[in-house]
């Protein structure tokens, strides 16, 4: 922890770069209240990736090839104007139509196919730092059940929760899939918000349970963000919509990765992310996304 800090400090202190906050203090801060604060996991695809789990785009493809192999998938995402929830709605309503289970059951064979396990450094780490907490909240966007399978190796008391009717009682750790749940086994969990329409009803809804659950550890919690892009248009709404409320203030953290040559472009995304009460902690950027696990190490001390 201590050498990662120097290797920060060093890099600062060489660097040409005025516009970015240092680095090692953010560090240092975070790490502070990963220790001694309430505090919230929001996880996002980046974190399943680095199991080798299929993403989003990959997994539209898949789901459209399934169905007419030959279709060209950047063909139907140019005529849908370039947006995945668009193509996802393309792809439930027009070619799965009616056949609501053949879908449900082709998207789960896709995520799973590969008997993807809960193994990279990412996820021990998650695990690590939970068993060290203790008692924690983790909201994630995933739909697979890889943090869930991980905490279930744990002798904490977990819930997965994705849906209005299923409720944590006396719970240790509860994970709540905002954007559903499919999980490995076919008799559990199968809900998701995957296309436009979804989206929408979720967007609309300011009292569905997964608005309020994210709303509730933004106003109440030290929120940690990891592997989202945080464009996601709901999340920005929620973060706006927590902001008056956050009467301790509160600041969150977000991980991510240096763009690779724009400085002006880290600028920017520390300033925007600023306006929501987020700290950015940057690692450098390739395409393993390598330093993210060192860095989340650092942070949460395990």
């Amino acid at each position: 922890y201590e050498k990662f800090l120097e290797d920060h400090a060093e890099k600062e202190a060489n660097s040409n770069d005025y516009t970015s906050t240092p680095q090692a203090a953010i560090i240092k801060e975070a790490k502070t209240d990963a220790r001694k604060n309430k505090c919230t996991l929001f996880i996002g695809a980046g974190v399943s990736s680095s199991c080798g789990m299929v993403g989003w785009d990959d997994l539209l493809k898949e789901m459209i090839s399934a169905k007419r192999a030959n279709v060209n998938y950047e063909e139907v995402f140019k005529q849908c104007g370039w947006s995945e929830l668009v193509t996802a709605r393309y792809i439930k309503d027009i070619l799965y139509g009616q056949k609501e289970k053949e879908f449900r059951d082709k998207l789960r064979e896709i995520l799973y196919k590969y008997d993807i396990k809960p193994d990279s450094d990412c996820i021990k780490i998650l695990q690590a730092y939970i068993l060290k907490r203790k008692r924690i909240d983790i909201i994630t966007f995933n739909y697979d059940s890889l943090l869930d399978e991980i905490v279930q190796d744990t002798n904490l008391k977990t819930k997965t929760i994705f849906d209005d009717i299923t409720r944590e009682k006396d719970t240790d750790v509860s994970i709540y899939h905002v954007h559903g749940y499919v999980s490995r086994n076919e008799d559990k969990g199968l809900s998701f918000v995957l296309d436009e329409n979804q989206y929408h009803q979720l967007y609309n809804n300011p009292f569905h349970w997964s608005n309020v659950v994210q709303l509730y550890a933004l106003r109440n919690s030290v929120c940690f963000f990891i592997g989202l892009s945080m464009n996601d248009p709901n999340l920005r709404r929620l973060l706006d919509a927590a902001m008056p409320q956050n009467k301790e203030g509160i600041w969150h953290y977000a991980f991510m990765s240096e763009p690779e040559s724009q400085q002006e472009e880290k600028y920017v995304m520390e300033k925007m992310l600023a306006d929501f009460r987020i700290r950015v902690l940057w690692y450098s950027y390739d395409k393993e996304h390598s330093q993210l696990p060192v860095l989340m190490k650092a942070v949460f001390g395990v």
